[in-house]
């Protein structure tokens, strides 16, 4: 496996604290250990991505590791202790800056998590959570069925309760302080990170906090001007179509979107319209339409050539 924390994750060296937090998450749901059950290897790799992220998400360590090179991965890579056999310390002489060689030994120990019995940070636990359209747009609770470690290495189902700010959108995490797997040797609980997927909506398409939609109306309705019920997350709402509306008109309805998040203000509900042409008419409604094209100037069409027959 590979050694160097940067390329385990994926990520370049000068890559910021986002960019390695978002390549840690794609990981640690890749090759989580529920979804390799009894793949020896795959939990290997699940070791390998947390004890990298355990360094390069802490600015201390990451600062260390990068300061000594790639020599400080036969520390232990962040989880346990000195192996012995591979470390050269010739790389160190005359760069010790004032400090002896003790100081650069504890440095490393207690920067790579060296001392066997210090406390650890439990694991932090990944969760895929699916929510509807308006659970994402209103807020909601949900529960959580989570497995952790029990006794014996055995694992144990617990059910927690989440709750989903409103305006949440898809790859938006919840994050759960304290709600991951036990720490030890005394150390604190590791977090829970709740990854939220927006179910596909039947009739709207979210983009940001805006809300898009369509709705239909007829001819008349598109020349003469008419007022139509609109559906929106919020309910019903009264549309004024002007005359002469045009097929593809789009309409806004200010602040009928979904709500943003930690915030009173919503985005905006924005309406197509797309005219509907009637593909049968009665014979009355034929001879006024032949009436018009006649008012209108156009050539009214010889009788039973028209569009409708």
């Amino acid at each position: 496996m590979a050694t160097d924390f940067y390329e385990i994750l994926g990520v370049k060296k000068d890559a910021n604290e986002a960019d390695i937090k978002k390549a840690y998450r794609r990981l640690a749901m890749e090759w989580h250990p529920d979804k390799h059950k009894g793949d020896k290897a795959a939990e290997d790799k699940f070791k390998e991505i947390n004890k990298a992220y355990e360094t390069l998400s802490d600015p201390q360590k990451k600062s260390m590791y990068d300061q000594f090179g790639e020599s400080a991965s036969n520390f232990g890579g962040g989880g346990g202790g000195f192996q012995g056999g591979g470390f050269d310390f010739n790389g160190f002489q005359g760069n010790f800056d004032g400090q002896g060689f003790s100081d650069i030994f504890e440095a490393f120990f207690t920067g790579f998590g060296g001392r066997p019995n210090a406390p650890r940070k439990g694991r932090n636990l990944e969760f895929e959570l699916k929510v509807t359209f308006e659970d994402a747009a209103f807020g909601c609770e949900k529960e959580l069925v989570i497995t952790r470690p029990g006794v014996g290495g055995e694992r144990k189902q617990e059910n927690l309760k989440v709750k989903i700010p409103a305006g949440v959108d898809t790859d938006s995490v919840v994050r759960l302080s304290g709600k991951g797997d036990p720490g030890m040797n005394g150390g604190p609980q590791g977090d829970l990170y709740v990854h939220i997927r927006i179910v596909p909506h039947k009739e709207f398409v979210r983009n940001n906090f805006d809300v898009h939609g369509n709705t239909e109306i007829s001819t008349l309705q598109a020349v003469l001007g008419s007022e139509i019920k609109v559906k929106t997350i919020h309910g019903e709402v009264t549309l004024k179509i002007p005359a002469g509306t045009q097929p593809g008109k789009v309409f806004k309805l200010k602040s009928y979107g979904v709500q943003k998040l930690h915030s009173e203000e919503k985005g905006d509900h924005y309406v197509k319209v797309n005219v509907i042409i009637p593909a049968k008419l009665s014979k009355k409604e034929k001879e006024l339409y032949q009436k018009l094209a006649e008012e209108s100037g156009m050539s009214a069409p010889t009788k039973g050539k028209s569009f409708w027959g």
